[in-house]
């Protein structure tokens, strides 16, 4: 597992991206993977923990959670 932020995130489509502290690429979250994970949002700058994947090409972050450290901040709506 690794952690990082909440970089945007769009909740009438359902999808975002975070960014994680040992990677410089953002990763896509989509509502799948919020799903499974038991959330239904997230908010711009919220920490969490997940693992790094790939989808057809496309870097994807899964098997989310929140972070113990996470400072949750209100959710963003659209970006």
């Amino acid at each position: 597992m690794t952690t990082g932020k909440v970089t945007s995130f769009d909740a009438a489509r359902g999808y975002g991206f975070v960014r994680s502290a040992d990677n410089p690429f953002e990763l896509f979250v989509g509502r799948s993977a919020l799903q499974q994970s038991g959330l239904s949002a997230l908010s711009l700058g919220q920490e969490l923990e997940f693992e790094i994947g790939c989808d057809g090409g496309t870097l994807i972050a899964k098997n989310i959670r929140k972070s113990a450290l996470s400072n949750t901040i209100s959710p963003v709506g659209l970006f």
